[in-house]
């Protein structure tokens, strides 16, 4: 009996040593990592560039930051080094620097450019940026000195699905909107009231009845809505009236608007539904082969007219 108790101690003490082992192990481990997330700087980036008909110049249209430590790092000038010594500037914060909080992301828009310059000479960067054997790195000018962002932030992107199936659907959500703010299909007039204050109500309406008795003192008419002009006049009347106030009224002509856009694509609309297996893998597999084959071979054949012509 006292074998089997001394056997028993001798276990529990085991296993509550192994517990303690275990627990050190994970109090360490989150010791080294808050340790290491305070130190030094660990920042991922990634930047996008545009090629388009406003510029001769492929440029920068977009570059963004993350912090991965737990402490601010200033940042002087964000650079991007293409090969060995070519060091294109896209942002210059010297005049008031940039302070990337603790787990903050920067993210920043960039317009066209005219050329680009070293001293007084135009260059063009073009055959850097397209030269994929071409190493391109981020770099930053910090309070520590250069900083050379190692990782960079893997943003995925449908689009690289459709290049490989083109059964592969890019569906966008088309919007307009009126001072800032979106409106449904539905709607027929987007009404902007002013007052004498300056402040403005906006007033959706459609042709059902709740935007018939949208007015407290009246209620609008099928016939005032046929166009805008006829209600800016049936609104005009009233404000004489005396039944509504307002210093200005402008009324956007909503199903106008969407009329235009709409010009812009097919008049007809396609139902999406769900694809099988075999019609997304083995049929778009197959389509995607052919039209690949078809658009390269008409690519030869305009090459060949355009060898021709020289």
């Amino acid at each position: 009996m006292k074998e089997i108790i001394d056997n028993y101690e001798a276990i529990s003490t085991l296993v509550i040593s192994f517990i303690a082992l275990i627990i050190s192990i994970i109090a360490l481990y989150y010791t080294a990592r808050s340790f290491l997330l305070k130190s030094g700087h660990k920042i991922r980036s990634d930047i996008s560039t545009v090629s388009d008909i406003d510029t001769d110049e492929i440029y920068i249209s977009s570059v963004t930051l993350e912090n991965l430590k737990d402490r601010a790092t200033v940042i002087f000038s964000i650079y991007l080094k293409m090969g060995r010594g070519n060091y294109l500037e896209i942002e210059n914060f010297n005049n008031r620097p940039l302070i990337l909080k603790p787990f903050e992301v920067y993210y920043k828009e960039y317009d066209p450019v005219v050329f680009y310059s070293t001293g007084v000479n135009k260059v063009s960067i073009s055959k850097l940026i397209y030269n994929r054997k071409i190493k391109k790195k981020i770099l930053l000018s910090t309070t520590k000195g250069k900083y050379t962002v190692k990782t960079n932030i893997n943003r995925w992107q449908p689009i690289l699905k459709l290049f490989n199936n083109h059964y592969t659907a890019l569906i966008n959500p088309i919007r307009y909107t009126v001072k800032g703010k979106g409106f449904g299909n539905r709607i027929r007039y987007v009404l902007i009231f002013k007052n004498e204050n300056g402040d403005e109500e906006i007033i959706k309406i459609n042709d059902k009845r709740e935007s018939l008795l949208k007015f407290k003192k009246f209620t609008l008419t099928k016939e005032s809505l046929e166009s805008s002009a006829t209600l800016k006049a049936f609104l005009d009347q009233k404000k004489e009236e005396q039944k509504i106030k307002y210093e200005s009224l402008e009324i956007v002509d909503f199903q106008n608007r969407i009329e235009q856009i709409s010009e812009q694509y097919d008049k007809g609309i396609e139902k999406l539904e769900k694809l099988s297996f075999w019609d997304y893998n083995i049929k778009g597999w197959i389509y995607t082969k052919i039209d690949d084959y078809k658009l390269e071979r008409k690519n030869r054949q305009n090459r060949r007219k355009v060898s021709k012509s020289k």
